[in-house]
């Protein structure tokens, strides 16, 4: 079924969704001061760099195959978007309904829902992270933002997939190493705004999808011993984590390169981990699932602790708002992987050795 699969890896996307989420639980539950204190000085938001490193890398390392096996022709360019498609699209059709659903019967959030619709909409058709710069930007009114927002990430991974793609096809080896450090350099320096997420650079940054492909086509390892791959592997995660804090000339260029170095102490002919029922590679492999429904499950938190009145004091509010968001989300990525991730992965146009995010 899945074969050849890096656990190293799998275990980092664990780490980085869970940097996501404990961004994202961040004031729209119960948040106890010291997390806020914590929060006020790092950020976590760096984590979706490291799935772009990953991503730039397994996607490089497909296409090439592709093309080794089959030869560059419009059948295997299309024949690779058509199992990107099939891997991605059907989870994030259902979660995307399931925020209209939300958005329509649930009290405890107040938007409009032909909002959701439009940002469920760019999300699917592979233009959310446009739409939400313009948002955030002020370009125009979108209401509340948190159903949706997370798959302008998604969105910006289909581009840079589209880029790559007729770059692998079109280049050869020098030209394309040429091109991603062409990519990686010209958005680094970008001066971002006091708040990024308000300039276009925060919605199109290709540095650490590009530094991940880079490494595939030069073919570099991570040559440490694994207790020196671990301590650099902490070390660089407390750079991403602070690396927002940094000059607004570097943001983007730390944040990148952070989350590539992140990714690269999993590139090793030596694995840390490996045996597949280590907890970390559970949750990695359910991290796509639990990237697409952990907002609606703090707004599943939310109306539950709403109609059953859950805030006899904050610390009682607290434990229980954290419990049920570990359950809720736990049982809402649990079936989407089962139902809906594996039910296309195992079917025979993903049979491809290379079938994870």
């Amino acid at each position: 079924m899945i074969k050849n699969v890096n656990l190293d890896i799998q275990a980092l996307r664990a780490v980085a969704v869970f940097m996501v989420i404990g961004q994202h639980y961040r004031n729209r539950l119960p948040t106890p001061l010291w997390y806020q204190e914590i929060l006020n000085h790092v950020s976590f938001l760096g984590g979706v760099d490291i799935f772009f490193a990953i991503s730039g890398y397994l996607m490089c390392t497909t296409l090439f195959r592709d093309v080794s096996n089959n030869g560059k022709n419009i059948t295997t360019f299309l024949s690779f978007f058509k199992r990107r498609f099939f891997r991605l699209m059907p989870a994030a059709i259902f979660w995307v309904l399931f925020t209209i659903f939300i958005a329509t019967f649930f009290t405890v959030i107040k938007t409009n829902i032909s909002d959701v619709v439009s940002s469920g909409i760019a999300a699917l058709f592979g233009y959310a992270n446009i739409f939400w710069y313009g948002c955030f930007s002020g370009v125009y009114e979108c209401g509340s933002y948190d159903l949706n927002v997370v798959n302008w990430s998604l969105s910006l991974e289909w581009q840079m997939y589209l880029v790559l793609a007729v770059a692998v096809f079109l280049l050869n080896a020098r030209y394309l190493i040429a091109f991603l450090l062409l990519a990686f350099i010209s958005h680094s320096f970008i001066s971002a705004h006091d708040n990024v997420l308000t300039g276009v650079a925060w919605w199109f940054r290709p540095q650490a999808f590009s530094l991940g492909a880079l490494t595939f086509v030069l073919g570099i390892k991570c040559k440490l011993p694994i207790p020196l791959r671990l301590l650099s592997l902490t070390m660089v995660l407390l750079l991403l984590i602070v690396s927002l804090n940094f000059s607004n000339e570097y943001k983007y260029i730390s944040i990148g390169v952070f989350g590539w170095l992140c990714f690269f102490t999993t590139i090793s002919e030596r694995k840390i981990i490996t045996s597949k029922n280590n907890i970390l590679v559970l949750i990695g492999e359910r991290s796509y699932s639990i990237y697409l429904c952990h907002m609606p499950a703090i707004y599943t938190v939310k109306q539950v602790t709403y109609s059953i009145g859950t805030h006899l004091n904050f610390t009682i509010g607290t434990a229980t708002t954290l419990i049920l968001m570990i359950f809720i989300t736990f049982f809402y990525s649990e079936a989407s992987y089962r139902f809906i991730e594996l039910k296309f992965i195992k079917k025979r146009y993903l049979a491809d050795g290379n079938q994870h995010r």
